[in-house]
Parts: C-alpha cells; sequence; structure tokens
C-alpha cells in the first residue's frame, strides 16, 4: 500500500487533467434520453378519461365500470362488486349503497362470510343476494356470471355491470 501512495498522490499530467475535463459524448447521450423520458412521461400528454382525468395516472380505477355505474344504479340500489374496487365507486357513483367498501376493519366477520358466499356463486350466493337485496354487481373481467336473472348494462375490458332483470 505505501509503495503505491506516491502514485496516487503524484500530480496530473497536462494530458490527463485535459481528458478529465472533457465530457463525455456517451453521458451527454444519455443524459439527453433520461430528459426526453421525462417529457414523454408527463401527464399532459395522455388522453382524458372522464373520471380519472389523465389516463395512466389511476390504473386500478375502473373508470368505464363506474361511469356506468353512475348511469345506471339508482339512488337506494345495492351493490355488490369487488371491494377493491369499492371506494372507487362510491367516489365516482355514490347514490347506491355498496356491499363493502375498503374499510374491511369495520365490517363483522359474517358480512365477509357473505361477501366470500356471493364471491363463490352457486345456489348460496343467490340466497345471500336476496337477503341482502342486491340489485346491481360488478363482476370483473374473466369471473364467473352470478346466479340469477341478471341484464348487462355495460361490458368492457375491466369487467361487466349487471342488473337484476327479477328478485
Amino acid at each position: 500500500v505505501a509503495a503505491a501512495l506516491p502514485v496516487v498522490l503524484a500530480p496530473r499530467s497536462a494530458g490527463a487533467a485535459a481528458r478529465a475535463a472533457r465530457p463525455s459524448p456517451i453521458a451527454a447521450l444519455i443524459a439527453m434520453l433520461f430528459l426526453l423520458a421525462i417529457v414523454i412521461s408527463l401527464p399532459w400528454w395522455r388522453p382524458v378519461d372522464p373520471l380519472t382525468g389523465r389516463v395512466g395516472l389511476l390504473t386500478y380505477a375502473p373508470s368505464g365500470l363506474a361511469q356506468a355505474a353512475r348511469d345506471a344504479a339508482k339512488p337506494g340500489d345495492r351493490v355488490y362488486l369487488p371491494q377493491t374496487w369499492a371506494s372507487w365507486f362510491e367516489w365516482a357513483a355514490a347514490e347506491p349503497s355498496y356491499f363493502l367498501d375498503s374499510r374491511f376493519e369495520l365490517f363483522p366477520a359474517a358480512v365477509w362470510d357473505d361477501y366470500d358466499t356471493i364471491a363463490r356463486g352457486g345456489a348460496d350466493a343467490l340466497e345471500v343476494l336476496d337477503r341482502w337485496g342486491v340489485n346491481v354487481m360488478v363482476v370483473p373481467a374473466g369471473a364467473d356470471a352470478p346466479p340469477g336473472t341478471w341484464t348487462t348494462a355495460h361490458a368492457d375490458a375491466d369487467g361487466v355491470l349487471l342488473i337484476r332483470s327479477s328478485p
């Protein structure tokens, strides 16, 4: 280590100092690409969504389904939907009453059991839907259709909004 010390502390030659002061073209290119990526990702370049504002800012918000719920669900309607979407729907369409919302700690275990029964489907789900008076359902894409008679009010890539046709 002591032998290397004089080399490290030795003054630089004029050529080495000039190379150190010259900007690197690769570093400048990387900086320009970085700045370009920032400008491209700014929200005002994105299309406008009627509920979320700029597309991509709320990627988990199913705005098409929420807009359909705002248009189709009436005050007092009972809505069953995935719990993870509930706060979004309460904000977007405040008039109906929702089965659950994001305040999951407020709901007793019996409510969660009913929620799970509906999510599983079948005859037991129909009994729970009847008991709770659910007349609007939001079903995520790829999920099974609920039991009972339902009319499709809206369908998109996020899921389907269903209105109960008969009790």
